[in-house]
């Protein structure tokens, strides 16, 4: 379960932060993102070229879909979404 930044992150994962998504992507084992998968914006600003993040095959979010989940760049990262 990834519940480790919420929606006010506004940069991107640095240092321990990073390689601590870093280590969960690299397990194959399916995650589960709290809200929204750790290192995601909530704006929905365009996801940077090397930008760290996890990796969530299912997130779950609160009350509404975040801007972030109806983009499909973000795919990759967001996995099904359910609200």
């Amino acid at each position: 379960i990834d519940a480790g930044f919420g929606t006010g992150i506004t940069r991107p994962l640095e240092g321990r932060a990073a390689s601590f998504a870093e280590a969960m992507n690299a397990t194959g084992l399916p995650i589960v993102s709290v809200d929204l998968p750790s290192g995601m914006p909530a704006s929905g600003a365009t996801p940077e070229r090397g930008q760290v993040l996890v990796r969530a095959r299912l997130t779950l979010t609160f009350q509404c879909p975040k801007p972030a989940l109806l983009q499909r760049e973000w795919d990759p990262w967001t996995g099904r979404w359910k609200v």
